[in-house]
């Protein structure tokens, strides 16, 4: 069938990409059990955000850290942002 080594070997390229790229986007959909959104109050802003995660808290966790990426400027901020309790909280 494949003679030449160099076909071979990019059929076997071609093979390894497409399951490389198959587990990708069946670990990306694994972890997308609960959908959350937060929205947080820091300073004179606020922000709302939703984030996908495997459980509720690493979803919450997830929309809090976005949202507190738009309200806070450095890591201070943003660390300070991150601990303040969240506005609202509505996971799904």
């Amino acid at each position: 069938m494949l003679k030449s080594p160099m076909a071979r070997a990019v059929v076997l390229f071609l093979a390894f990409l497409a399951l490389t790229f198959g587990l990708v986007i069946w670990k990306a959909a694994a972890n997308r059990a609960v959908l959350c959104e937060v929205c947080m109050v820091y300073r004179d802003g606020r922000a709302c955000r939703e984030a996908y995660g495997p459980t509720a808290e690493e979803a919450t966790r997830t929309a809090t850290d976005n949202a507190c990426a738009l309200l806070a400027a450095g890591m201070t901020a943003s660390i300070a942002c991150q601990n303040t309790p969240p506005e609202s909280v509505n996971c799904r």
